[in-house]
């Protein structure tokens, strides 16, 4: 009876120092305690005496790839061809032509090039007007206030990914992580 008065009293102690912080060693004389009480309590005891700082309690978890695209919007032709404009048609464009210079831009999944135009037209503060098809395309009329047919009959917006022009809609387009979207104003008097 008295060794079990000692054991429970032991144990006591020992769950006492855990909750305290302070590191516990049985003495010899305590050896008769069952050895899976033992070993608990000197787990316990070891991973309480270590100070546990607040990054340990997080843990770390990788961070995913976030996607990006390279993003760009220029009427620099326009300028190319500066002699056929007047002064009012010219006032509005970017000495450089360039209303959105290249940059990394995030995307999320499935995003396509128009929402990714609307998202960075918006932050750069640049008005753009669209129309919608009875198919459900969208066309780009103008950005930044350089508007189609304001350069030439046949002028306009258009896009090209990774160097391409696009097959489908702007609004069709998902994007990939690395692709290249620019946004270009094209003029022509045809």
């Amino acid at each position: 009876m008295k060794q079990k008065i000692s054991a429970l009293l032991c144990a006591a102690v020992i769950l006492a120092c855990l909750f305290s912080g302070c590191k516990v060693e049985l003495p010899a004389q305590h050896n008769s305690v069952s050895s899976a009480t033992s070993s608990k309590a000197a787990t316990a005891s070891s991973s309480a005496a270590k100070p546990k700082s607040s990054a340990s309690k997080t843990a770390s978890v990788p961070q995913a790839k976030q996607a990006a695209c390279t993003f760009s919007i220029s009427a620099a032709e326009i300028l190319k061809n500066k002699d056929q404009f007047t002064e009012a048609q010219l006032s509005i464009i970017p000495k450089d032509g360039v209303l959105y210079p290249t940059d990394q831009v995030q995307i999320t999944e499935g995003e396509t090039v128009f929402a990714m135009l609307l998202r960075v037209a918006k932050s750069a503060n640049l008005a753009v007007t669209h129309a919608s098809s009875a198919l459900g395309t969208e066309y780009v009329q103008s950005i930044g206030g350089i508007a189609q047919k304001q350069y030439g009959n046949n002028s306009g917006w258009t896009y090209l990914v990774n160097g391409k022009l696009a097959p489908v809609a702007c609004n069709d387009y998902q994007l990939k992580s690395g692709d290249t979207v620019e946004w270009i104003f094209v003029c022509s008097n045809s």
